[in-house]
């Protein structure tokens, strides 16, 4: 489904070249938005003692970071603009 006015931008959100071209993309052709919604998130199917240190490492990437990470790097921007910010996320993104 596409909605006007929304623009997808395609990452994989545990890369950090992939999040500083998603910045830089933003930043020269979408710089004027109303909202950031951010609906990535990794579910952790496993049980506690068998995740894998790289399965942690990803959700915690994609989940915490990388969010937190795209806020930081568009903050002015965000400001600038008066956008509101939208995470989607599960409680059961955590492992």
């Amino acid at each position: 489904m596409i909605l006007k006015g929304v623009i997808n931008i395609k990452c994989d959100l545990a890369i950090e070249e992939d999040l500083d071209n998603v910045i830089s993309i933003i930043k020269k052709d979408y710089n004027q938005f109303d909202a950031i919604i951010n609906c990535a998130t990794i579910v952790a199917m496993e049980k506690i003692n068998e995740i894998t240190y790289d399965k942690f490492s990803r959700a915690y990437k994609v989940n915490t970071i990388a969010p937190l990470y795209l806020f930081s790097a568009l903050y002015d921007t965000i400001v600038q603009n008066e956008a509101d910010i939208l995470n989607i996320g599960t409680t059961a993104s955590a492992p």
